[in-house]
């Protein structure tokens, strides 16, 4: 341990290695039982450029505003399919840039968020609190978040648990009319089967007329969507 360290991780599995003095991994292996698919990793990249000959990534920075004299380090997440299978993430987000940039700051999430070593507050209940702080934001990137995977599954005994997950979104939806749970509900309607004798439409539409919440006009407008 070090006894100079002035930060500690945000949550006590958080797990980073360092590779070859330089190179920081946060995060367990890609693949294996243990793996959790993802790894957000911070290293220098102007030795790259210059041992590797990658003079095209140095055009690149010129063109971009960076100052090529100091050091240029990189943010690189890297994602296996065990991680991105948990979300709505289709081949056409992954050459879209603006998706690309979605996907990166939710994959990095607070993993730069680090607890500030002897620093503590207390909350409205007397809890002690550690201090945080966070070294590296990405303000630039869209707050948008990934629309996680329904999990639904294609079997005849699990209609139960399929109209279970359908009607929790739908009641989401009216109550918040949040974009992730229509995503959702489009995702359902086109990829899950739905129960024997019942279409996802004449469903959508019973859960959305039994909304026992506040009946502002926003809600009522948003139950109207299901007729």
């Amino acid at each position: 341990m070090n006894p100079n360290a002035k930060y500690g991780p945000l949550r006590h599995q958080q797990k980073c290695s360092l590779l070859n003095g330089s190179e920081y991994i946060f995060g367990n292996s890609l693949k294996g039982n243990k793996g959790s698919g993802k790894q957000v990793v911070f290293y220098p990249k102007s030795p790259e450029i210059t041992v590797r000959g990658k003079d095209y990534i140095s055009a690149y920075y010129a063109q971009n505003g960076f100052d090529l004299s100091q050091l240029v380090e990189r943010v690189e997440v890297r994602l296996s399919s065990r991680y991105l299978s948990k979300f709505l993430v289709s081949i056409t987000d992954l050459n879209d840039i603006q998706a690309l940039g979605n996907i990166f700051r939710v994959a990095v999430g607070d993993t730069f968020t680090f607890r500030v070593l002897g620093k503590y507050y207390y909350d409205a209940n007397r809890n002690r609190k550690s201090e945080t702080v966070t070294l590296l934001e990405f303000a630039d990137f869209s707050n948008e978040s990934l629309v996680r995977r329904p999990q639904c599954i294609q079997d005849d005994t699990s209609d139960w648990r399929n109209r279970a997950e359908a009607k929790n979104a739908v009641l989401r939806f009216v109550a918040r009319g949040n974009a992730q749970d229509w995503a959702q509900l489009v995702h359902i309607s086109q990829e899950v089967r739905a129960p024997d004798e019942w279409s996802w439409k004449a469903l959508f539409m019973l859960y959305a007329l039994d909304y026992q919440g506040a009946p502002t006009p926003e809600r009522k407008a948003r139950i109207e969507m299901f007729r």
